[in-house]
């Protein structure tokens, strides 16, 4: 095959990849939770909470928060990477994140923690 149909048929299968990417994306959306919803019955599974920040400890490598709504609270456990989280005391934030259990306690790990 030629040079230019080889690089044709590379950037047509790029742009439908990115094209079904996209529209998956969109399909994918995880129903917001309150926090007493938040049960054993999704331990390992994908939940997003909004709530206000109680605290924010910081270690090496994580942050603990404290994130309390109406109905509750729970602790989100993020990791870090090079950058800082940015949440402080008393920020609205929206967490996505899996369920799991630590210490008997359930907690979230969170995935993607967003400051409204």
């Amino acid at each position: 095959m030629e040079e230019k149909t080889l690089f044709k048929i590379a950037i047509s299968t790029s742009l439908i990849g990115m094209f079904i990417m996209i529209i998956m994306v969109e399909k994918i959306d995880f129903s917001e939770s309150s926090i007493v919803s938040v049960n054993e019955s999704l331990l390992e599974k994908n939940v997003k909470i909004k709530g206000i920040v109680e605290y924010k400890r910081e270690l090496t490598n994580i942050a603990i928060l404290g994130i309390k709504d109406d109905s509750g609270s729970i602790k989100v456990i993020a990791y870090k990477d090079e950058d800082k989280i940015q949440i402080f005391k008393n920020d609205i934030v929206e967490i996505t994140g899996f369920v799991k259990k630590y210490d008997n306690e359930l907690e979230i790990e969170a995935d993607l923690i967003k400051k409204l």
